[in-house]
Order: structure tokens, then sequence, then C-alpha cells
């Protein structure tokens, strides 16, 4: 499958301590016939990875009817359906790339057989965004693929979810997947209370793309899309910008980074749709010159080396 990435970033810091927005575009998929095939092969290896941790799949799980939806995808049937149904089905497999990609990233990764349990725990299912245990562990699932194509070296644990090390500081990562706007704060001080007191240095990674009320972002090209995503990331942190006030100055979590990762139908350019996502990143600038020089060297390693 094609792929392509460009990179937009802008540095800046707001009162609560904005350090960097990182903005991320790459394509998902595209129209032709073996990409969706290719799909369906990178579903086959993720059967694999279960097999060899020995933890089945079970076929009413939401990822075992998304691992089966994916190897339907036969290239020959493609070229029967109508236009309405491959956009229907462009737009699933974006999604459905979205998790093979992520899940293939913790192949043989320390801890990685309690990620894989709560994987088939619950529903996967976008489009219903109802919470389950395994929409939590993805968004885990896709933290530690962030930082593995960071550069770092995430590994499972928990408490929190993910632990990395650098610079002689062992930085606790708490994922939080938000289906309500209200929930931030919540999120934030849960996310403090597994980091608190156990690591140098705490992270809280927070993904919004439950919040969207349109399951695509409509727009003239991809470029607009990131500006859309971008938009939505903006709102959510001018509403919630007094709940990382309330953590961020006192140290209490050194970092937080917000995702929001959406699906993008183009009206020009191809391929139609795409996945954006869209990374900022928020560090108490009042936090003394190591741990910022740490948490600096976190987001530059994002910005530098991310998909």
């Amino acid at each position: 499958m094609g792929r392509s990435t460009s990179r937009g970033v802008q540095w800046g810091r707001t009162p609560a301590g904005v350090l960097v927005p990182v903005a991320r575009f790459h394509d998902i998929t595209d129209d032709s016939r073996t990409s969706f095939a290719a799909i369906g092969e990178k579903a086959a290896d993720v059967v694999r990875i279960f097999e060899r941790a020995a933890v089945s799949i079970p076929p009413n799980s939401g990822l075992g009817r998304v691992l089966a939806e994916a190897r339907r995808y036969p290239a020959e049937l493609l070229g029967t359906l109508l236009t309405c149904d491959l956009e229907a089905l462009s737009i699933r497999a974006c999604w459905i790339n979205r998790i093979v990609d992520a899940i293939l990233t913790i192949d043989g990764a320390p801890g990685a057989r309690r990620v894989l349990l709560e994987l088939v725990d619950g529903n996967l299912d976008r489009a219903g965004a109802r919470r389950s245990k395994a929409q939590d562990t993805l968004w885990e699932v896709e933290v530690f693929a962030l930082l593995q194509e960071a550069g770092l070296q995430p590994t499972f644990t928990d408490p929190p979810d993910i632990v990395v090390e650098l610079g002689g500081a062992k930085i606790g990562i708490a994922c939080k997947n938000l289906y309500s706007s209200a929930n931030t704060r919540k999120a934030l001080s849960r996310a403090v209370m597994q980091v608190e007191s156990i690591f140098d240095l705490g992270i809280a990674a927070i993904s919004t793309a439950n919040l969207a009320s349109a399951e695509t972002l409509r727009a003239p090209s991809l470029e607009v899309a990131g500006d859309l995503a971008r938009r939505e990331v903006d709102a959510f942190r001018v509403a919630h910008e007094r709940h990382f006030a309330a953590y961020l100055p006192r140290g209490r979590i050194g970092a937080a980074i917000v995702a929001n990762m959406r699906i993008a139908e183009v009206e020009s350019g191809a391929p139609k749709f795409s996945s954006v996502q869209e990374i900022w990143i928020w560090n108490d600038s009042g936090l003394a010159g190591d741990k910022l020089r740490i948490l600096g060297e976190i987001g530059k390693r994002i910005e530098e080396h991310g998909p």
C-alpha cells in the first residue's frame, strides 16, 4: 500500500504551557484494488501475532469482526461495487487499516499479552463510539506506535499504561480516550493519580477522536482537512485550558499529548479518503531544567521521526 507523509509544525506557547503543535497527515488507503488486498494481508499478520501470544480472538468480539471484515476484501470484488458502496468501503477501510497498523507495531513488545487480551474485550466500531476496554486499549496501542516510530523505546506497564526511559528519567504515560468533553478534568485527575508518585515525570496522552460529531471531515483538499482537524484540537484547548492549567504548573504531570485522529474525504486529489492525525503537546514550562529538556526531547522526536 502506498503511503505519503507531510508535516506542518508550528512552535508556540500559551499561558497554560502549550509547547508545540505537531501536525501529521498521512495517507491510509487509496483507490487501488491492491490497497484493499493489503489491508486483508495485514489483518492476517495480526491474527498470527495473537496466535504466537496464545491469545484467542473470539469471532463475535469487536476485533474478531474487524479482522474478518478486512480479510473479505478480495481485489476482484471491488470492480463490481457501485460508487457509493466503494466510498463507504473506503471510509471503513481507513478505520480498519489504522487498527491493524497500530497492532502490528506491538508484535513481541514486553507486556503486550495483557494488551492483546484487552483488545478483544468489547467493540472496536468507530461509528458507534461506544466505550469499551478494547477502544481504550487501542488508543494505548496507538500511543505506543507513535512513541516507537519517534525513535523512543516504550514498554507496556500497568499502571499507568506505557513507560519510556530517557535521559536517566522514567516517564509514565497514562492514556485516556475521551468519549465526552465533560470528562476531561476527570481524565486528567486519573492520569495524575497513576503517575504522580511512581515516576520521575508523567504524561497524559488524550484522544479526542470520539468527540467528533461527524464520522468524516469533508474538505476540498487534504491540507484543508488537516486545518479542520487542527481547529478541532484548538477548540478543545480553549475549552479546557483551565483544566490543564490546574495540573501542569504544579508539575503533577509534566506534559499532555492531545491527539485528534479523523478520516478525511477530499474533493480533489488522490486518495479521496485519508486518515488525518493532529497532535498537540502541552508541557509545564516551570519544570526544572533537566525535566523540561527531557520533555522537549520527546516533542522533538515526535516531530522529526513520527509517522
